[in-house]
């Protein structure tokens, strides 16, 4: 959950109650929970415009994710639902 959404799981948590930390070190905190940080990809319809490299694999993976299910969502007719089809595979080749 933390990888993908930002969540500290209850054994991270459990861990710190029982070695007397009273606040969740900042690594644990990402910027987008934060309100002082200042950001860097913007998303606008969808669409990211920013600093690509700065991006973490949540982010691209959300980012891909929505763009395939936009895809998905789209195909109407059994010739898109091929061409996508094969493109996906191509593109994983």
């Amino acid at each position: 959950m933390f990888e993908f959404k930002g969540i500290s799981c209850r054994h991270l948590l459990a861990y710190l109650r029982h070695s007397n930390h009273v606040e969740l070190p900042k690594q644990y905190i990402l910027p987008r929970w934060r309100r002082d940080v200042k950001r860097r990809v913007i998303h606008r319809d969808r669409n990211s415009l920013g600093d690509e490299t700065q991006k973490n694999f949540a982010s691209r993976f959300c980012e891909l994710t929505c763009l395939a299910n936009e895809i998905v969502e789209g195909l109407v007719s059994n010739d898109a639902y091929q061409l996508v089809r094969k493109n996906m595979h191509a593109t994983i080749k």
